[in-house]
């Protein structure tokens, strides 16, 4: 995954980027589908602290248990921040001067 950012930064500052159109959009969509793929596993696994095994964690019961369960909800509730926080600092907030420059720093 690293080499192909690098690779991909190098083709745009050289210019050659506009061979990389060259592939199919399907072949590129399923190419960035598996490394989606494997990142929410590795998350998953790394943050569980369970091995995985395909998609699936190796025990079930480990991957229940709630030492492991609750840093994946932690990360499950950090991105919905993420997503949905600047919205919601600004419905809540609407009044204040401070939330509404930093809706327009964030974005909507």
């Amino acid at each position: 995954t690293v080499i192909t950012g690098i690779c991909s930064f190098l083709f745009g500052k050289l210019g050659i980027g506009k061979f990389m159109l060259a592939f199919p959009m399907p072949v590129t969509n399923g190419f960035l589908g598996t490394i989606g793929f494997f990142l929410v596993k590795e998350a998953l696994a790394i943050t569980s602290g369970v091995p995985f095994k395909y998609f699936y964690p190796v025990s079930f019961e480990h991957f229940l248990a709630p030492r492991s369960l609750a840093p994946v909800a932690s990360l499950f509730a950090m991105y919905f921040f993420m997503k949905h926080g600047p919205t919601l600092l600004v419905k809540t907030f609407s009044s204040s001067p401070s939330v509404k420059r930093l809706a327009g720093v964030v974005g909507r």
